[in-house]
């Protein structure tokens, strides 16, 4: 590919990509956290499932923001190794 001068390289992303990849990401990794309070059996205690959630919304967030389409298809890769 030849060089063309036009092209700016950003390595940093602006504040609406890093909160739209944090929002998407801590929304999705609500689903594995419900999963694994339905799997534990953990309905009865709600301050435990409510922090095994938003543990994993926030893990999943984080790494969304971090790592951004890596992390999209890592999880990708996941879902399919499961179903």
């Amino acid at each position: 590919m030849a060089y063309d001068p036009e092209i700016v390289y950003r390595s940093q992303s602006d504040v609406l990509e890093r909160t739209v990849r944090w929002v998407c990401g801590a929304a999705f990794g609500a689903v594995p956290g419900l999963w694994i309070v339905a799997e534990l059996g953990l309905f009865d205690d709600v301050r435990l499932a409510s922090a095994v959630v938003a543990a994993a919304a926030l893990a999943c967030g984080y790494l969304a923001q971090r790592y951004g389409d890596g992390f999209w298809h890592k999880a990708a890769e996941a879902i399919r190794a499961i179903f």
